[in-house]
């Protein structure tokens, strides 16, 4: 289990099967977006998983393949929202 706490990010899985776990933590400064990576994503085996704090939701989640661009909207418990990306 590789794990992404805060900031920007780079997680390098191993062989066999991979969970890429992200927790997320809202960006206070849309200005400076956190870049997020994931290394050697194997399709079918390794898996991804958001995990959200106390009072937060996700929503809008959405892959683009051709930018191989996962995306999502973090919403707090102050109800404001955050978009948020992953480099897969």
């Amino acid at each position: 289990m590789l794990i992404a706490a805060s900031g920007a990010d780079r997680l390098v899985g191993r062989k066999g099967a991979d969970q890429f776990v992200f927790i997320t933590n809202p960006l206070k400064s849309a200005d400076s977006p956190a870049l997020n990576q994931i290394l050697d994503l194997n399709s079918g085996e390794d898996r991804i998983r958001l995990v959200t704090g106390k009072g937060e939701s996700i929503s809008d989640l959405q892959y683009d393949a051709d930018s191989r661009l996962l995306s999502y909207t973090l919403h707090d418990s102050e109800n404001h929202n955050y978009h948020n990306s992953i480099v897969v």
